[in-house]
């Protein structure tokens, strides 16, 4: 579990959209993970989780996201996690979902945000 946590991506505020940062949470293949109050800042454009190698999925609550515009990392070998939005701070809306796009699992109700070069095409239903 993760919680009350504070990732800052870059200090330095001339360079937030241009510095390039790997995801700041990695989950292993196991049930199981919660994230609780959790602050990413200054992550600009790289996503600031890693959307995990297996499917699991993970319960999320009062993230926050400043400066910080790609939540989910999708690209290989990621993007299998499903991430449960208990009170809409990932998807904007409580009870939703966020996971990555692999085409055969869209549906109408979804969204599609994020892009292939942003390593972050995903999912919010």
């Amino acid at each position: 579990q993760f919680e009350n946590v504070m990732a800052v991506g870059s200090r330095n505020l001339n360079n937030i959209y241009t510095a390039k940062f790997e995801p700041q949470i990695i989950f292993s293949p196991s049930e199981g993970f919660e994230l609780k109050d959790v602050f990413f800042i200054n992550f600009g454009y790289n996503p600031v989780m890693h959307g995990g190698a297996r499917v699991i999925t993970v319960k999320v609550s009062g993230l926050s996201f400043v400066s910080s515009l790609s939540q989910i990392m999708t690209a290989a070998p990621a993007g299998y996690a499903i991430f449960k939005d208990l009170d809409g701070t990932l998807t904007g809306e409580a009870g939703g979902h966020m996971l990555g796009d692999w085409g055969f699992n869209r549906h109408p109700a979804c969204k599609i945000l994020g892009s292939v070069d942003g390593r972050d095409l995903r999912l919010s239903c």
